[in-house]
């Protein structure tokens, strides 16, 4: 049965993949922007930003949730709010992490842009959060694990496109400005960021839960 369902869902990527030959995006369209990794830092830096995401995942276990995310101001270090995925608490399917703690944060301080202050999650910033937080104009975006992995190696139910793709194509942006891509950093504290999330590659009897995806993915599946 999984086997079929995998083999359905190819030949309908290759079916849409056929017919977006024909499709010419009307603007410019721009390499993915690089995602920066624990290696690339200074180790000052890693650790910074090693201990930011700590205090998400010991957020978000306190929480008994998973999907934890805060802003911290870069000059001064200090994270100024920390909140948890709100879907289920609000019964809305767009309340993730990151929109739930720039919400509070924007109620509270009244910015309409964010340079110069970070967010950080404990999963990679799916199409939606991505564009928000751009909208806002945060100088960096740092998570934990990938949208790859949890949708390659967790079978969790994801829109596939990475946050680096959405970056890249922000340069429509100019309300501030001429706009200046975040930088992402990915992969911070990425084997407890992975403990967190239930895998549902491999679901019990009675378990319907609907964030489950039967993954199609054409490569390795491991992060580098």
């Amino acid at each position: 049965m999984k086997s079929t369902a995998i083999l359905l869902l190819l030949v309908a990527f290759v079916t849409l993949s056929a017919a977006a030959k024909d499709y010419k995006a009307p603007w410019v369209e721009i390499d993915p922007s690089r995602v920066y990794r624990p290696k690339d830092l200074r180790q000052s830096e890693r650790l910074f930003h090693e201990a930011k995401m700590k205090e998400i995942i010991d957020h978000a276990v306190s929480k008994g949730s998973v999907f934890a995310s805060s802003v911290v101001n870069a000059t001064s270090g200090q994270t100024i709010c920390i909140n948890t995925n709100a879907v289920g608490q609000k019964k809305d399917m767009t309340q993730h992490g990151e929109i739930v703690v720039m919400q509070n944060c924007s109620s509270i301080y009244g910015l309409f842009d964010w340079t110069g202050f970070y967010l950080y999650t404990t999963g990679e910033s799916c199409p939606m959060c991505q564009s928000a937080a751009m909208w806002n104009r945060y100088s960096k975006i740092i998570f934990g694990s990938s949208i790859k992995f949890l949708y390659c190696n967790h079978c969790q139910s994801q829109i596939l496109i990475e946050s680096q793709v959405i970056n890249a194509m922000g340069y429509g942006l100019n309300d501030f400005g001429e706009y200046v891509p975040a930088q992402i950093i990915g992969g911070i504290l990425e084997e407890n960021t992975n403990s967190l999330f239930k895998n549902y590659c491999n679901p019990g009897p009675n378990d319907t839960n609907s964030q489950s995806a039967q993954p199609a993915c054409l490569t390795d599946s491991d992060d580098e």
